[in-house]
């Protein structure tokens, strides 16, 4: 399985990773600080015949950055269009949620606590899973 995490805050991410990799056995972990890293990332997977990507997790409030812009980018684009994406966020304002289901994009609370964010992963795995035939389903060991 490999996903692509668009977080500019380094901590979070390694957080984020580290939470992953030990939920996801063999996970590939790809990262994106910044919305056009994303894009060239994406890019080089595609004209360098690599796996795709299995999901693409967003963190919502990044300086310049659009995600209305990039989730309609994502959806247009045919390497793209068929790859599950989410929100992954910190913030709990409610907008944050008005805009995700506008997106019809789930949005996962991190949380402050890492009790919090170990079940925010678990509810994006069972998530992912839910979108998955039985038979390609990763199993979380949360």
């Amino acid at each position: 399985m490999r996903i692509l995490i668009l977080d500019d805050d380094q901590n979070a991410f390694a957080l984020t990773e580290s939470l992953l990799k030990e939920a996801i056995p063999g996970v590939t972990i790809l990262h994106a600080y910044h919305e056009h890293i994303l894009f060239r990332i994406l890019k080089d997977l595609s004209t360098g015949g690599e796996q795709p990507l299995d999901l693409i997790l967003l963190e919502l409030h990044i300086p310049g950055f659009n995600a209305h812009e990039l989730i309609m980018a994502l959806k247009e684009n045919a390497l793209t269009r068929e790859i599950p994406v989410a929100f992954f966020s910190r913030s709990k304002n409610p907008k944050n949620y008005l805009f995700a289901s506008r997106l019809n994009t789930p949005l996962f609370l991190k949380g402050e606590r890492l009790i919090d964010q170990a079940q925010a992963i678990h509810k994006l795995i069972n998530w992912y899973n839910s979108l998955m035939p039985d038979n390609t389903a990763y199993k979380a060991i949360l």
